[in-house]
């Protein structure tokens, strides 16, 4: 959930690696990429990244559908961007009555002073390597 555009979205997304192999990915020193022969048919409701890799996103407003289809292996984002903001209650309520229903195995994080840093990008939390 980010308060974001959907041109932000693909700004997040844009740079991933295309990698051939397991074997090129640890030989190019690369930890997360998406393999170039992993067989990729975009759905509907999703757009696929500009950058022509294996990525596809779906920017709403709302939370996703119910019994939303987790294909394994291809790159499937959703983005949530309520016009309400995503620390209104109404929001809150709604997204944890989705997640218990769709998602039982989440980590939520409670931002104690509320500014959401781990929910923006680039994150000021981020660490340089």
């Amino acid at each position: 959930m980010l308060p974001c555009s959907e041109g932000e979205v693909a700004q997040i997304l844009a740079g991933v690696p295309t990698l051939d192999s397991p074997a090129a990915a640890l030989r190019e020193g690369h930890f997360a990429g998406i393999f170039r022969a992993a067989p990729f048919a975009r759905v509907d409701g999703y757009t696929l990244h500009p950058e022509g890799t294996n990525v596809a996103y779906r920017h709403s407003a709302t939370l996703p559908p119910a019994a939303l289809e987790e294909h394994w292996r291809n790159v499937y984002v959703d983005v949530t961007s309520p016009a309400d903001g995503v620390s209104s209650p109404a929001f809150v309520a709604s997204l944890a009555a989705w997640l218990v229903a769709e998602q039982p195995i989440t980590v939520a994080l409670n931002d104690e002073d509320g500014g959401l840093e781990l929910g923006r990008w680039p994150s000021p939390l981020a660490r340089s390597p």
